[in-house]
């Protein structure tokens, strides 16, 4: 197991979280190009912003379906039956989130589709790492980690991925 920490000294919140992004791309890119990737980040709404990033920088790079494994005519049947619109439009790009607001239909498919292989990319909530037990090749948890009252849990999530690899004999952790 590989263990790569970038640190940032951004304070401000949002300006964070889209500084991170650039070296997630890249770090799935060179670590995990057709392999599962999960990304974990503070709040639910940071999900679909990271889904956003990736795929302006997938974008960029004039490869807008960088992530795609599957044909969009044999996820399409699939994708009538979510109720999430946003999810579905994500989807179409096989990058994925998960998170708690989201309905037990909707995340019983993200999962499978992950599980499967059809999505490689799968952006949750660290909220959410409570019910999702799925096998995965690479890590990253974007986090803040300070001293004091926000320590215990950041460690905490950094415990639980290494128990989740390690109970699976897999992967690698990023912590951006």
């Amino acid at each position: 197991m590989a263990i790569h920490i970038q640190s940032f000294t951004i304070n401000h919140f949002p300006s964070l979280m889209i500084a991170m992004s650039k070296p997630d791309y890249l770090a799935i890119k060179e670590h995990s190009p057709t392999k599962p990737v999960v990304i974990f980040v503070p709040p639910r709404r940071q999900c679909r912003l990271t889904i956003d990033d990736l795929l302006a920088h997938c974008a960029a790079d004039e490869k807008p379906d960088l992530f795609l494994n599957i044909e969009l005519e044999d996820l399409q049947p699939h994708l009538d039956h979510i109720n999430d619109k946003g999810l579905v439009e994500t989807l179409k790009h096989d990058i994925g989130y998960y998170h708690e607001a989201l309905d037990k239909q909707d995340k019983c498919f993200v999962q499978r589709l992950f599980e499967s292989g059809a999505i490689q990319v799968l952006v949750a909530s660290k909220v959410s790492c409570y019910s999702f037990a799925s096998a995965f090749f690479w890590l990253i948890i974007f986090d803040r980690i300070r001293l004091g009252v926000y320590l215990w849990p950041a460690i905490w999530s950094l415990s639980w991925a290494f128990n989740s690899m390690r109970a699976k004999n897999i992967g690698t952790l990023t912590t951006l």
